[in-house]
């Protein structure tokens, strides 16, 4: 990652290459071992927009006093409305280990960087496009809930009025069956009364059948 500020590496500082005389492996170590600290100490003076992006801390602070009357992103020229933030990393040794110290810097044109920054652009626009097209699938999804949700209550509501209207039902055939055995009984009742009046009736004519056979002799 570079800078862009000041176009050098942001972890990894270019040293200046040394000749090599009769101490020239020790001279190699001393440069590793100068090389290491400042990769560390380099670490310890990142800072970060709002924004995202990442700079050396005194890069970025200059770079927004020079410019206080409109304060944006040197990279995506976002405005920038709050300080920098200051980021504290951990530099391990393997990672050191796998630094070039004097391996040359490749500077990124303005060119790449638009063509990069364009890039994040579409990539955002796509992220989103999904975004609204799962909020609005979300939208159907929870207005088919919703419909469903009033289906169920309205039918909820005619079982329960069927319920009802079933003990009403019930109530009323209740009553009619009463009624009913009530009537059979005084049919009953009268039936039994007509064949006493009946047999009471028969047995008056044959008194008076007899009576009257008693006369005529």
């Amino acid at each position: 990652m570079v800078c862009v500020v000041c176009q050098i590496s942001l972890f990894n500082p270019a040293l200046p290459t040394s000749k090599k005389n009769g101490k020239g492996k020790d001279k190699e170590t001393e440069q590793q071992l100068v090389a290491n600290k400042s990769i560390k100490d380099r670490a310890l003076l990142l800072a970060a927009l709002q924004c995202g992006h990442v700079f050396h801390s005194h890069c970025i602070n200059t770079w927004l006093q020079k410019t206080s009357s409109a304060s944006v992103c040197p990279l995506c020229s976002k405005p920038v409305n709050v300080s920098p933030v200051k980021l504290f990393l951990q530099i391990d040794d393997e990672d050191i280990a796998h630094a070039k110290p004097n391996q040359p810097l490749k500077k990124i044109s303005v060119d790449e960087l638009s063509n990069k920054i364009s890039q994040l652009g579409i990539t955002q626009s796509l992220d989103d496009s999904e975004n609204n097209n799962n909020d609005k699938a979300l939208e159907l999804v929870n207005e088919k809930i919703e419909k469903l949700c009033k289906i169920a209550h309205n039918q909820e509501k005619q079982i329960s009025g069927l319920k009802e209207q079933n003990k009403i039902s019930k109530k009323k055939r209740s009553h009619l069956y009463c009624r009913l055995a009530r009537s059979s009984n005084e049919i009953k009742e009268l039936m039994t009364d007509v064949s006493k009046k009946n047999k009471l009736i028969d047995s008056l004519e044959n008194e008076i059948a007899l009576l009257a056979l008693g006369q005529t002799l």
